[in-house]
């Protein structure tokens, strides 16, 4: 590997940048596991109003809270698996373009990349990370958002 393709890769990131990175990525957590709540409180609300409430909007709606926490808790995965990759890359930033061939490498053995020719710079990779969190953060909007309406539907149209 050429000196030029070395900087366009490694896009002269340094370990405290990782560091910094990988303590932004420590959120995930506290969010999937609030979510995590969510989820299993609307199950509970959909499973009660539909035995005991003709309110079908209501038990639609907290299954769609459900739905978004699954959406949420599959981001939470990719993002932890993400975050441990990022944490590996902290410990080998001195062979940070070797280490990530490899890394890409593995991750196409695993069919969790697609085969391209061209290497991703790390500044992708954070970029691709951010995309995932701020999707795991909508989905909790989502969540909260439909749980409200839920709430307010089961209060004011339950007879």
């Amino acid at each position: 590997m050429c000196k030029t393709q070395h900087s366009e890769i490694t896009d002269n990131i340094n370990k405290t940048t990782l560091v910094t990175f990988c303590s932004l990525l420590t959120i995930s957590k506290p969010i999937d596991c609030f979510s995590q709540l969510l989820t299993v409180l609307a199950l509970g609300i959909a499973i009660i109003s539909s035995w005991w409430t003709d309110t079908v909007l209501l038990t639609i709606l907290c299954c769609a809270v459900f739905v978004s926490g699954l959406m949420a808790k599959y981001y939470a995965l990719r993002l932890n698996l993400d975050k441990n990759l990022f944490d590996y890359l902290v410990n080998h930033l001195d062979q940070l373009p070797k280490t990530l061939v490899e890394l890409d490498e593995a991750l196409i053995k695993l069919k969790l990349i697609k085969n391209t020719l061209t290497l991703r710079t790390l500044n992708e990779r954070q970029y691709g990370t951010v995309k995932l969190l701020k999707k795991q953060i909508i989905a909790l909007a989502i969540q909260l958002l439909l749980l409200i309406i839920s709430v307010f539907i089961g209060i004011f149209y339950i007879k």
